[in-house]
């Protein structure tokens, strides 16, 4: 079940990953249940919009991305009582609190 195309999409798309390495399919021990989440999508050139999300035990982990004009916006949502690390190429790991927020990325 872990090696669908939808899977696939979440996790490397969307970027909604468990923390330490771990996959859906191989998660860290030690992590519970999307406490803590990162986040790092993969804005390939070749789509100009993804949208995805994960219902975990403390709500949902959302991320959608939208390229326009040379630019990316980005808006992760971090259920309450979690933290989200992210994670974007050529910048150090930002923590994200529970709540949405917006970024714009202007590099991809």
């Amino acid at each position: 079940m872990f090696g669908d195309f939808a899977c696939w999409a979440y996790q490397w798309l969307a970027g909604i990953r468990l923390p330490v390495g771990g996959t859906a399919a191989t998660p860290d021990p030690a992590a519970r249940a999307f406490k803590e989440v990162l986040i790092a999508p993969a804005c390939v050139p070749q789509l100009s919009h993804v949208k995805a999300h994960v219902d975990g035990i403390y709500g949902r982990v959302a991320v959608e991305w939208r390229r326009a004009g040379g630019k990316i916006a980005l808006n992760v949502t971090v259920p309450p009582n979690s933290t989200d690390t992210l994670r974007l190429p050529g910048e150090p790991d930002r923590r994200l609190s529970s709540g949405e927020h917006g970024i714009q990325i202007s590099r991809q």
